[in-house]
């Protein structure tokens, strides 16, 4: 009887650990796909902590073959997220390891400003996302400068800016951190191997050989090969605006003002004040709630920066100091839209000023819902 007693409270003892312990459980749609399928998947994480409820799913896919690798991320709210992949018709046939990686973070900023007064108002921040919504919101620094932003959950990437109340232009130097984008110990993985297309590349060795997931090779940072490239010299402007102006932006018959080069943009009181009066037909006034009012011969015209829509009552709080580039976009004459549009590219990578000021940062979210994996 006694050993009886002890047999059931040993195995009751085990059934507690069990129960007591995360898990992550993963169901797709298929593990065989072809070019311009859908991979979708749905993921249930239960977690034994409570302060675990708002975690990051990471999906790291690597190609066993060829050893490349992507990397997704998605919110995991209360354990659970649901999503597709689109494979891009470009993909190469192959077999591949989808590893969903539970991460205990959730996506959060945290800042400090360098020489802090605490007796400002405080400081009041823009957010705008690649969906083209914007949120605007006042946050109060410690006494030493430091804060943290509320938790925030946003696809593909957003643009913060940041100014003092009260000041219409940026001169606040910020170093941020976000946990999200650092290294971190896994807290449970959950490993599917698929296969794309038809390999015939593929062994009987590579067909059953078993994976292993090693973390390390996705926090290594890897460069791609250089290749020298001969070319008539171009003005740093041009330089920029092929790096960084993409998809309607680069096109289109615009008109460029320089601010890497010149100092009229820098000289200016405000973005807008600097380009009245410098583009035919462009009118820019305030409506009644004090918000921009931009058109072009009876157009409405959009501003964007840094590819992100500004609405027209979001402030842009950028220091015209601060601006590379401004792109216009007649009506009708390409771009983003055909009512016209103001592209405003700030100053970064190599073109960036490093000296006294840091106040806006373009900061990576969570990946959509519906991607294409390419």
């Amino acid at each position: 009887m006694i050993k009886q007693l002890i047999l059931t409270t040993c195995l009751l003892a085990g059934l507690t650990t069990i129960y007591a312990s995360d898990s992550l459980s993963v169901v797709m749609n298929s593990t065989r796909f072809q070019k311009g399928d859908t991979i979708s998947f749905d993921c249930i994480y239960r977690y034994t902590e409570k302060k675990n409820a708002a975690s990051t799913l990471n999906v790291w896919i690597e190609d066993i073959q060829k050893n490349k690798k992507w990397q997704y991320r998605y919110p995991l709210v209360n354990g659970t997220i649901s999503a597709n992949l689109i494979i891009s018709n470009d993909l190469p046939d192959g077999k591949y390891a989808m590893n969903f990686v539970v991460q205990n973070q959730f996506f959060g900023i945290t800042g400090k400003i360098r020489d802090y007064n605490p007796k400002t108002k405080g400081l009041i921040y823009l957010m705008l996302t690649k969906d083209k919504s914007s949120y605007l919101d006042n946050l109060v620094p410690n006494d030493n400068g430091s804060f943290r932003l509320p938790r925030l959950q946003f696809a593909d990437s957003a643009r913060f800016v940041f100014s003092q109340v009260g000041k219409k232009r940026g001169d606040l130097f910020i170093d941020i951190v976000t946990p999200l984008d650092s290294t971190f110990t896994p807290a449970i993985i959950n490993t599917q191997v698929i296969t794309v297309g038809n390999p015939t590349f593929l062994t009987a060795a590579d067909t059953t050989r078993p994976y292993h997931f090693n973390e390390d090779i996705f926090k290594k940072p890897f460069t791609l090969t250089g290749v020298t490239v001969k070319a008539i010299k171009k003005k740093k402007v041009q330089q920029f605006d092929e790096e960084y102006s993409t998809g309607l932006f680069s096109g289109g018959d615009a008109r460029i003002f320089d601010g890497i080069d010149g100092n009229e943009i820098a000289s200016a009181t405000d973005i807008f004040n600097f380009l009245q009066g410098r583009v035919a037909g462009l009118t820019i006034g305030h409506n009644e709630e004090g918000g921009l009012n931009i058109t072009w011969r009876g157009n409405h015209v959009a501003v964007y920066l840094d590819e992100f829509k500004l609405d027209a009552d979001d402030p842009s709080y950028i220091n015209p100091a601060d601006v590379a580039m401004i792109k216009i976009f007649p009506p009708n004459g390409g771009g983003p839209t055909n009512g016209g549009a103001i592209a405003i590219y700030t100053k970064r990578g190599v073109y960036a000023d490093t000296g006294s000021r840091r106040y806006f940062f373009i900061v990576k979210g969570f990946t959509p819902a519906e991607s294409i994996w390419k």
